[in-house]
């Protein structure tokens, strides 16, 4: 496996997770702004950074215009069994304000066949929908919505009444986040594969997203898709 990473060395770095929630205790995290600030508690429902850097092309074609701030990792690999999956989450300061409203980040999970020049879009949920705030919010496949609120002053009060939520918007930024999902495609073994993690600011270079990649998750295993939910 060889890795690549383009975009900003602030909009990428490692993360721990000390809450209960999305079932995974650290990982790599990609935003479209600094990726620092998403370790602070939730104070603001429209905070953001801008990077100053260039969008990501194969971005710009999914979101049918011009994308700002991109950051992406690039994995080369051979497959050594049918299938590939990792875990992941999704977090957005675009929640709940730009639901709906045409503007949102775009990222995907890209995956093509080395010598292929189409890409295979694996960030979508068991029913193929794509992974996006448009597409998974409140009223909008809620089962996988999970929203932060702005901390409460009366931070230890509420904690005894309500643990998990409290210390989700003690530890992390965004407004509003999926449920840990899961990627994964049917491969061909021993072929080369290219696959690209990416996202990126549309519209404005504010109000930041980012990618949470689950520590030691990516596997060659068999991945079967539950097509029932």
């Amino acid at each position: 496996i060889q890795l690549r990473y383009h975009g900003s060395k602030n909009a990428i770095g490692r993360f721990v997770n000390s809450t209960q929630c999305f079932g995974i205790s650290s990982g790599i995290l990609i935003s479209t702004g600094m990726v620092y600030v998403v370790g602070s508690p939730n104070r603001s429902g429209n905070t953001g950074s801008s990077l100053g850097t260039h969008g990501d092309s194969d971005l710009s074609r999914i979101a049918r215009g011009p994308t700002l701030d991109a950051s992406s990792i690039i994995i080369d690999f051979i497959p050594h069994s049918d299938s590939i999956s990792f875990d992941y989450f999704f977090g957005s300061e675009e929640y709940p304000e730009f639901v709906n409203k045409g503007v949102n980040d775009v990222f995907a999970f890209l995956i093509r066949k080395k010598g292929t020049k189409t890409w295979m879009n694996i960030a979508v949920l068991p029913n193929g929908i794509p992974v996006t705030v448009d597409h998974i919010n409140q009223q909008r496949n809620p089962e996988y919505f999970i929203p932060n609120t702005q901390l409460s002053p009366h931070y230890s009060r509420n904690r005894r009444v309500d643990k998990s939520s409290v210390d989700l918007a003690q530890f992390f930024m965004f407004d509003g986040f999926t449920t840990l999902l899961k990627a994964g495609t049917k491969v061909e073994r021993g072929s080369q594969y290219e696959m690209k993690i990416a996202l990126a600011d549309v519209g404005d270079d504010l109000y930041d997203s980012g990618v949470f990649l689950a520590a030691n998750s990516f596997e060659a295993v068999n991945y079967e898709p539950d097509i029932d939910k």
